[in-house]
């Protein structure tokens, strides 16, 4: 996981298994301009995943397939 952000501000991200919104991770990070995070998937359940990022009242969303 890679984001930028322009303005230093807490981002909030949430993975989901998307086939049925399952939380997989939740997390915030305070005072941040910039979320680089490296996660293992090989030995999650194959299918679609979701990931929510939310900061300054904005959010952004991303699917990736296992």
């Amino acid at each position: 996981v890679s984001r930028f952000f322009y303005e230093e501000s807490s981002i909030e991200y949430k993975i989901y298994y998307a086939d049925n919104y399952d939380l997989v991770l939740s997390e915030e990070v305070e005072n941040q301009t910039h979320l680089k995070k490296i996660y293992d998937f090989s030995t999650a359940k194959k299918g679609n995943y979701l990931f929510v990022f939310k900061s300054n009242g904005r959010k952004f969303t991303k699917t990736i397939k296992i």
